[in-house]
């Protein structure tokens, strides 16, 4: 089942209550490092409930151009870890939500999904 995403261009309060937002201190496809998208687990991000590793993510940009990526993780931070964001060599997309899924107030922890840049 395929869905797509507006991404907006931060991840400030007000526009993730509209949609996904993408760190701007985070890197874009295809340069090395972590691409960081957020979106809120009871709306669009709940899809990620959903994914599996080797699952493809497909981002593509304003221009068309666009990238395949593969799941590789799927991990339950505490939130004090989220900002775990490592160098690397490759181009990875890191997409965080909160967790549990179905939670009412602020959530304890976050869901984040690591998938790897495929080179075509």
């Amino acid at each position: 089942a395929n869905k797509a995403f507006q991404i907006y261009d931060n991840v400030l309060a007000q526009t993730l209550k509209q949609g996904i937002g993408w760190l701007p201190s985070s890197v874009l496809p295809p340069e090395a490092g972590a691409c960081v998208i957020a979106g809120h687990q009871n709306t669009q991000f709940r899809i990620l409930k959903k994914l599996k590793q080797g699952d493809r993510i497909i981002f593509e940009k304003a221009n068309g151009t666009s990238y395949t990526f593969e799941v590789k993780k799927l991990e339950i931070w505490n939130n004090i870890d989220v900002l775990r964001f490592y160098k690397s060599q490759s181009c990875r997309l890191l997409l965080i939500t909160c967790y549990p899924f179905y939670y009412v107030r602020d959530t304890p922890q976050k869901y984040a999904v690591t998938a790897e840049l495929i080179k075509s």
